[in-house]
């Protein structure tokens, strides 16, 4: 009975994590109510599976599979390309899932070749907390706006949704340190739910949205067929090893929860990475935004202090099971965005201390790694001030790069501190 419980509070977390992309992705391309239910179906479809095959063939830690951000982020920058390079948006969506397929491609090969056990060698504990600290920071942002009653139709903040906002925080903060073992592990349920009355106590509730269908198969392209374009696969290649660092950082900090004393095998990163890879092509034949190994799922775990994988299975399948319940997504799309984001700012604020832990980490060579910390975050903060026009002139392939701060920053961290590394390798030698 306990793990049915903690299941369905994995199954809430994975639902919160998840919605957020496909409700913008429906906003930005314009999709009707009929092809919104379709994408939010089909995304916790594939939540729900890549989260299950990761957690019992991949990584096996209870890790949560989501949207990826970084694919997000590009799909938005592409999304501005039309009456440009592309003539509609369901051309830019079908290249951007010719992307996906290609990064699928790319896992696997990094995978089988064995490739990614040497890629894991960069994503050192500098690395991670560069990678941590830059991710909390860009998401930030939108957790304020949206958190504040801020979105596409108002520009204004809502005193009201605000207001609730933080009492939300304030809730799952409370109830997240708990001394009462069952309040602690049911902390994020009890938020929601407290949450969602206090939103349709003061009329800030979304409207349901019902279906005369009992149960429906996700749709395989429902928004067409892949189509290559070579400035996307460029593209995708970066993309592929900003995800694989993801992964990296995903599993890492989960292991400093579940498994303190004890080294991650390569072997871990191998598997996971092959699951990564076929959970990339699913997104792609179902439609959806490529999912990846979300690091808040760390912060979730130390909320709610359960470490076992029985609960986050169980939760991945009733996700999978529920998404073939029309009217079951349209109760869920229903939660107020505010409150997703609310419980989100909590987690991720706790993601910010399991990155001062990775800073702890560090013994050797304190003054340069600082100096890298110092120049990849100044590097990563400056560019997420820049707007998204400044870049849209330039290639494709650049401006998904230089737009993206968590990628500048990261990258820039990794090159300076294999540079410092390498330079040293070479005096020993002399």
């Amino acid at each position: 009975m306990k793990n049915i419980g903690l299941g369905l509070q994995w199954m809430l977390f994975m639902i919160t994590a998840s919605i957020v992309v496909p409700i913008s992705m429906a906003d930005i391309f314009s999709l009707n109510p009929a092809e919104t239910a379709t994408l939010m179906q089909n995304t916790m479809f594939i939540v729900g599976i890549g989260s299950f095959l990761n957690g019992i063939i991949g990584h096996r830690m209870p890790i949560t599979e989501s949207p990826a951000g970084i694919w997000w982020s590009v799909l938005v920058i592409y999304s501005s390309y039309v009456g440009i390079y592309y003539g509609t948006k369901t051309e830019v969506l079908r290249v951007f899932y010719c992307g996906m397929i290609f990064s699928s491609f790319l896992f696997i090969l990094l995978s089988l070749t064995g490739l990614i056990k040497k890629a894991a060698k960069l994503f050192t504990p500098t690395i991670t907390f560069i990678y941590l600290i830059l991710l909390s920071l860009q998401l930030s942002g939108i957790f304020i706006l949206r958190m504040a009653g801020i979105n596409a139709k108002n520009h204004t903040i809502d005193p009201v949704i605000a207001i609730l906002s933080i009492t939300v925080v304030f809730i799952t903060f409370y109830f997240g340190s708990s001394k009462i073992p069952i309040i602690k592990q049911f902390s994020l349920i009890i938020s929601l739910m407290t949450g969602w009355i206090l939103f349709a106590i003061f009329g800030k509730a979304q409207q349901m949205i019902y279906s005369d269908k009992i149960f429906q198969l996700p749709k395989i392209f429902a928004f067409g067929t892949p189509k290559f374009d070579l400035g996307m696969v460029t593209t995708s290649f970066f993309v592929t090893f900003m995800l694989i660092m993801n992964m990296f950082a995903s599993i890492n900090t989960m292991g400093n929860i579940v498994c303190p004393k004890e080294e991650i095998p390569p072997s871990k990163y191998v598997k996971s990475g092959l699951m990564s890879g076929f959970n990339q092509i699913l997104g792609a034949i179902f439609n959806v935004v490529g999912t990846v190994p979300v690091s808040s799922s760390t912060g979730f775990v130390v909320q709610i202090g359960e470490k076992s994988i029985k609960p986050f299975l169980l939760g991945a399948v009733f996700v999978s099971c529920l998404s073939l319940l029309p009217n079951f997504m349209g109760l869920m799309s229903s939660l107020p965005a505010a409150i997703g984001y609310s419980v989100s700012f909590v987690l991720f604020s706790k993601m910010i201390s399991m990155a001062l832990f990775e800073l702890r980490k560090i013994i050797n060579n304190v003054d340069y790694t600082y100096m890298v910390i110092g120049i990849s975050l100044l590097a990563g903060i400056g560019v997420l001030f820049l707007k998204p026009e400044s870049v849209k002139e330039l290639p494709s392939l650049i401006s998904s790069f230089i737009g993206n701060g968590l990628v500048v920053g990261t990258v820039l961290g990794i090159i300076l501190e294999q540079g410092y590394i390498l330079k040293n390798k070479i005096k020993q030698k002399k």
